[in-house]
């Protein structure tokens, strides 16, 4: 899902008042689900809890291509290394690299099908996929 805050942030880098910022990938460990109302400030609230349990300093860059519609990263996907068991619910994108941090824009939240568990010191990979899809008015 693209929420509100997304969909104005990439209108105003269409219209060229905002400039494009690097994405960065979070996971959300609050059993949240995705509406149109995600800000990136209401990371650290309860309903959200961002997942800050991991190795990286900073949220992990977003490496992604695109093709036919769908933006991605199904051949490169992000790595985390939890530093601790976490389950997470939801991973999402948004324009700051502060880990933790409620700066910037959520430009993507996705809940995952299963709650994933994460187990300390193994690898654990995401892929982002955001679909752009025509719609008629």
């Amino acid at each position: 899902m693209i929420p509100d805050e997304g969909r104005d942030y990439i209108a105003a880098v269409l219209r060229k008042t905002e400039a494009p910022a690097d994405l960065y990938v979070f996971l959300l460990e609050g059993n949240y689900v995705p509406d149109a109302n995600a800000k990136a400030a209401d990371l650290q609230l309860a309903a959200m809890a961002e997942c800050t349990a991991y190795s990286e300093a900073t949220r992990p860059a977003w490496p992604h291509s695109y093709e036919d519609g769908v933006i991605h990263n199904l051949n490169d996907k992000v790595t985390f290394t939890p530093t601790q068991a976490k389950r997470v619910y939801a991973a999402g994108i948004v324009t700051v690299s502060t880990k933790g941090g409620t700066a910037g824009k959520i430009l993507h939240v996705a809940r995952f099908e299963t709650p994933k568990d994460m187990v300390v010191g193994e690898p654990f990979t995401v892929a982002n996929v955001m679909n752009l899809i025509p719609t008629a008015l």
